[in-house]
């Protein structure tokens, strides 16, 4: 006769064996859960955990199964699971065939947990389902790794954005800069060779105070502009217009703004 299952199907459902169908029921509940492969992706136990709770259940929560399964003869075949039973000498051969019929019976239910339909087979059933669950799991993670995917990319292509932004604006900064200095040190330049011009232009007529500079001096394009204290003189228009003024810085010439629009000055450009 082929052995029977090594385990207990009380211990399975963590009762004793006189707890009631309410109890059984309650603790199968409590542990369909625990075991259920879906919270348990990563434990390869699960599944068989989930299908011995599953077996226990569908034997102990059927009152006739019960009693059969809590038969002498089916204790007797978990051995150390239950208590030993000695059947009187007379006995062994009229309890035989019942005892073949029963374990066949065990057996059925244990391996193929059929339902009260015919031909319902709640085995294919459960690994359809488990096939149904790891396959939403794989599309559940694909999607998960395609959308991570899909944000690299887009934090990938924003910095690089960020990075050409970037790079777009320091050179605009750095062609300001340059075309800044490049005008200061054009303006100096400039203001340098028209202080030289205008020391020579001084010295060849004698020129000494700003009023005998004023007389020849040809100016230059920048007037620095000078904010007063109270009003000024133009010593152009004569007239006291402000007080901001504009002087040469050749000939100390200082003027208003209107004659300096008007570039009304002793010597013009």
């Amino acid at each position: 006769m082929p052995s029977a299952p090594n385990f207990d199907l009380y211990e399975a459902l963590e009762v004793p064996r006189d707890a009631s169908a309410q109890d059984i029921t309650k603790s199968y509940r409590r542990l369909a859960r625990v075991h259920h492969p879906d919270k348990n992706l990563e434990n390869v136990n699960a599944t068989e955990n989930f299908q011995k709770v599953q077996a226990a259940y569908e034997i102990l929560s059927d009152e006739r199964q019960r009693r059969d399964y809590d038969q002498p003869v089916l204790l007797n075949l978990f051995s150390g699971h239950g208590r030993q039973y000695h059947p009187p000498e007379n006995y062994e051969d009229e309890y035989d065939g019942m005892e073949e019929m029963m374990f066949d019976q065990f057996l059925r239910i244990f391996f193929t947990r059929a339902s009260s339909r015919p031909g319902y087979d709640r085995s294919a059933e459960f690994e359809a389902e488990m096939e149904r669950r790891e396959r939403e799991a794989k599309l559940r993670r694909e999607a998960e790794a395609a959308w991570e995917a899909d944000r690299a990319t887009a934090r990938l292509e924003k910095a690089r954005r960020d990075a050409a932004e970037k790079a777009k604006r320091d050179a605009k900064a750095e062609l300001k800069k340059t075309m800044e200095d490049d005008a200061a040190n054009l303006k100096e330049k400039t203001e340098m060779e028209y202080k030289l011009k205008m020391e020579l232009i001084f010295a060849a007529n004698g020129c000494v105070t700003d009023a005998e500079k004023q007389t020849c001096c040809e100016h230059c394009f920048f007037w620095p502009k000078e904010h007063m204290k109270k009003k000024f003189k133009c010593l152009t228009c004569g007239q006291k217009r402000g007080m901001t003024q504009y002087k040469c810085p050749y000939c100390a010439l200082a003027l208003c703004q209107l004659c300096l629009g008007a570039k009304r000055f002793t010597k013009k450009l």
